[in-house]
C-alpha cells in the first residue's frame, strides 16, 4: 500500500499486456549497461523520460492511496512519482512476514537485515 500526504499522487500506469511488454523492453535496454558506480543524473533523467512516454502512451491514473501488486513482472502495477513540482510526503507499506521479505530481497540480491 502507499499514500501520499502531502502533494501529487503515484501514477500508475493503466493494465494492458502490450504497454507491459514495452515499458519492460525499453526499462531493460536502458538500464541493461547503465554504470550506477559512476552515477549521470543527466542520462538517469534522459531516460526516465523516455520510460515516461511510454506510460502515458497507454495512460495512467493519479491515486492519493493505493494497494497494488509488486514483485512480478507478471501482475506488479507500474507506477512512478508524478512531476516533481511541489514538495512530495509519501509513504509505502509492504506487508509479509520475515520469509516473505527475505525472498524479496533475495529477488532483487539485497541483503536482508534482522
Amino acid at each position: 500500500m502507499a499514500g501520499v500526504l502531502v502533494g501529487p499522487g503515484t501514477l500508475f500506469m493503466n493494465e494492458n499486456s502490450e504497454c507491459r511488454k514495452n515499458y519492460f523492453d525499453l526499462k531493460n535496454t536502458l538500464y541493461s549497461n547503465f554504470d550506477y558506480k559512476n552515477y549521470s543524473a543527466s542520462l538517469d533523467l534522459d531516460n526516465r523520460k523516455k520510460i515516461s512516454d511510454v506510460i502515458n502512451n497507454c495512460g495512467s491514473s493519479n491515486h492519493q492511496v493505493a494497494i497494488f501488486t509488486v514483485g512480478t513482472k507478471t501482475r506488479a502495477a507500474i507506477h512512478s512519482e508524478p512531476n516533481m513540482t511541489q514538495k512530495r510526503l509519501f509513504y509505502s507499506i509492504v506487508s509479509g512476514n520475515s520469509n516473505d521479505i527475505k525472498n524479496l530481497a533475495d529477488f532483487h540480491k539485497k541483503q536482508f537485515i534482522e
